[in-house]
């Protein structure tokens, strides 16, 4: 069995933390189900995540040979490092189209007869070092890490069908501060992204608006989504008074704010469709 982690990263990740969280996660897998997990799979996102849409043409050594999977896997490989730079690490795959002798649109060529190969791959990589800290990491607990996924295809994987993805489709994950986009046709990723979202933005006028700190206004927020009340009695910072907040006001302030940034986000992404 396999158990993900889901954002592990916020503007610096905690290595320790993360540790202790892994382990935390073990030990509740163990206590679950009876045995410890043999691999563990990771989803994750960060901000330094990049999409690549990489393409090269090869020139075949033996023609009039048919085209073996060997071959192949050699040609991606040889793309891969050629197009990837050093400091970057994939952590999906997955290849969109082979081009055999001008011939678009071919899935398999195996065993076909060709001059030539052109391959598209597209990829998505994170920073080498993140990478690299995260393998030390399950090492040092014990643990084997069978993968690492990016998160975008983690939870595609479990909202959108594959009838969707072979129409079109687009996945948007909405956070306050970030959100994350995969874009899939014919059954292929053709884009992924993470951009600000500009909802920490909204949460900052909220709170400069009502004059409220961090914790009231997330407890507002929260508590907004959920109350059949009709406002709040709260005392105003460096103030003796007590103030109310209607609910119907943070209400059109969140629907206001929410639709304004809905629309940026799908301004940006269609633009990367």
């Amino acid at each position: 069995r396999s158990r993900g982690l889901g954002d592990v990263y916020k503007r610096q990740t905690d290595y320790r933390r993360l540790f202790f969280s892994v382990l935390k996660i073990v030990k509740d897998f163990e206590k679950s189900f009876g045995y410890r997990p043999k691999k563990i799979t990771v989803n994750c996102s960060h901000p330094q995540s990049k999409f690549h849409r990489i393409r090269e043409v090869f020139q075949r050594n033996f023609p009039d040979k048919p085209i073996t999977q060997r071959e192949l896997n050699s040609f991606c490989n040889q793309l891969i490092k050629d197009k990837i730079s050093l400091e970057e690490k994939e952590i999906f795959t997955q290849v969109e189209e082979y081009v055999v002798d001008g011939q678009r649109g071919i899935v398999n060529p195996e065993r076909m007869v060709a001059g030539n190969i052109e391959i598209i791959i597209n990829v998505i990589t994170i920073p080498v070092n993140i990478f690299n800290n995260i393998y030390s990491m399950f090492t040092e607990a014990g643990l084997e890490l069978e993968d690492i996924v990016p998160e975008v295809i983690a939870k595609s994987s479990v909202y959108i069908e594959e009838e969707s993805k072979s129409a079109g489709v687009m996945l948007l994950d909405l956070g306050w501060s970030k959100t994350k986009m995969a874009v899939f046709k014919n059954g292929i990723l053709k884009n992924s992204m993470i951009f600000a979202s500009g909802f920490d933005d909204s949460f900052d006028k909220f709170k400069n608006m009502f004059h409220l700190n961090d914790v009231e206004a997330d407890r507002i927020l929260k508590h907004t989504m959920i109350t059949e009340e009709n406002g709040f009695f709260i005392q105003a910072q460096q103030q003796e008074e007590i103030k109310e907040i209607s609910i119907d006001n943070v209400k059109s302030i969140l629907d206001k704010e929410f639709r304004k940034n809905l629309y940026y986000v799908r301004k940006l992404s269609l633009i990367h469709i």
